[in-house]
């Protein structure tokens, strides 16, 4: 016998807004849930049930909404679509009432899902999980993984590398076994603009190291590379600048600030703009006394 199926608007999570948050000095993405009304193929048997377990859900009453989404849960043939949309709520509830860990079991089965918004959000919420656990090889693992999705956008992946990068660092390793890891994600996910956060890291090594010369040929290849990509062309342009002070190398900071100010201002904010022409000041004073 054919079962019957119809069309309704569910009350869905299949989104997150992109709030930015800092987590011990990095930039991840720590994501709020954004209800999202979708018109999805519902069958009519566990239509009015979903509809019961969301409004309990929107009414903070997460301990009843996790088990009437647990009976929907077990009833046979439910589409991927409102399994895996279940999963990822079930993990909000368990968040919102403190258990992290059973959230990113929850959130886990939501990374299966063919909607790469979906991967993108459950994968990003463990991460912070993770983190807030002290677990760093967790978040590392958790990172790669959506550096590894090439269905997300450039954005996303780059933010998950720098994760990832600053991840590495924390755990411990030291200036040979950074660099050795950093060159192994740049061989693996490069040589486009997505491995920018990892070759700015290594170029950082080189400066601890006082090699100016590859670090410095390291922010001078992503500047001409990718003047579109204000963030981390940003970052390297300042690290360029910062490297020729510390040698100071007057002649080629004072070139670099110029070109940067009035070629591409628009890279900086009026308040790094105002650092640095402080800097070239300082520079020019320091330069004029010796």
């Amino acid at each position: 016998m054919k079962k019957s199926s119809i069309v309704v608007t569910l009350i869905v999570i299949i989104f997150a807004a992109g709030v930015v948050s800092i987590w011990r000095g990095i930039r991840i993405r720590k994501v709020r849930p954004v209800v999202k009304e979708e018109k999805i193929f519902v069958e009519k048997r566990v239509q009015e049930p979903l509809r019961q377990a969301f409004s309990l859900y929107n009414s903070k009453k997460y301990k009843e909404a996790l088990k009437k989404f647990q009976q929907i849960l077990s009833e046979p043939g439910l589409s991927e679509e409102i399994r895996e949309n279940i999963y990822f709520i079930s993990g909000e509830c368990y968040r919102k009432l403190g258990y992290p860990n059973k959230a990113i079991k929850s959130y886990q089965r939501a990374t299966t899902s063919k909607n790469k918004d979906m991967r993108m959000v459950s994968t990003l919420i463990m991460s912070v999980l993770h983190s807030e656990q002290g677990n760093i090889q967790k978040v590392i693992e958790k990172s790669e993984d959506l550096v590894a999705d090439q269905e997300q956008d450039d954005v996303t992946r780059m933010t998950a590398l720098e994760s990832m990068v600053y991840s590495l660092e924390e755990s411990g390793l030291n200036d040979t076994e950074l660099k050795k890891k950093l060159k192994e994600i740049i061989k693996k996910y490069g040589p486009g603009k997505i491995v920018s956060p990892a070759r700015i890291k290594l170029a950082d090594v080189y400066i601890k190291e006082k090699d100016y010369d590859r670090a410095i040929k390291i922010y001078q290849d992503i500047i001409e590379k990718y003047p579109d990509d204000k963030m981390w062309t940003g970052r390297a342009k300042i690290a360029l600048l910062n490297t020729y002070l510390e040698q100071k190398d007057f002649k080629n900071f004072k070139s670099s600030i110029l070109q940067t100010l009035t070629g591409q201002k628009a890279d900086l904010t009026n308040k790094q703009a105002e650092e640095l022409i402080k800097a070239l000041e300082a520079s020019s004073t320091e330069q004029e006394a010796n």
